[in-house]
């Protein structure tokens, strides 16, 4: 019986051990496939010329953001209310390190947009940066979404709902809310009790 229980703590080792070094290699890098798509196709069409002024757009965008933080901050201050004040602090914060990360793309993008057109690694810089400003974009916006959270307001927007039906022409005739014709069947199921 001791034996048994010997073996089962070295499995157990032999077990932990793999695990650890399985982790250990996936935080190196170790192993894994190629780096994730982050979608760098969705503006393929875009001049480089317009790739600036979206990256512009989008940081501006980024101001208005914090401002209307900072906004819900102060108020949130003015009733000391602290657990809001927290919340929106934080993401405050947040929103202002991916705002400066942002105006460094631009930047980059700028620069590689006056290279694009001769320069082939250029072009590919800059498709490059402005998926990552993508990115930063969506988190941008993510975050504006958490800090109305804090404070407690909807994120779901209010309005009108309509319900559009299209009804295929080749269906079978007839009203489709009447009870079917035909095969029916008044017996009643018999029902089967599990004590008898």
């Amino acid at each position: 019986m001791r034996a048994k229980q010997v073996g089962w703590v070295v499995a157990g080792a032999f077990v932990a051990i793999g695990a650890t070094i399985g982790i250990a290699g996936a935080q190196q890098g170790e192993g894994a496939g190629p780096p994730a798509d982050v979608g760098t196709q969705r503006d393929v069409n875009m001049t480089p010329q317009q790739m600036v002024g979206q990256a512009q757009g989008i940081v501006s965008k980024m101001s208005a953001d914090k401002a209307q933080v900072q906004k819900m901050l102060t108020s949130a201050r003015e009733t000391n209310d602290v657990v809001k004040q927290l919340c929106l602090d934080e993401k405050l914060s947040e929103i202002g390190s991916v705002k400066t990360s942002a105006e460094k793309r631009v930047q980059e993008i700028t620069r590689e947009a006056g290279r694009a057109a001769d320069d082939k690694g250029a072009e590919d810089k800059l498709r490059h940066a402005f998926t990552v400003m993508k990115v930063l974009e969506d988190r941008a916006a993510a975050l504006v979404t958490e800090a109305r959270q804090c404070i407690g307001e909807e994120t779901g927007e209010i309005g009108e709902s309509s319900v559009t039906v299209e009804v295929d022409p080749n269906m079978t005739p007839g009203d489709p809310s009447e009870f079917p014709r035909g095969e029916e069947n008044n017996t009643p199921p018999i029902l089967s009790s599990p004590v008898q």
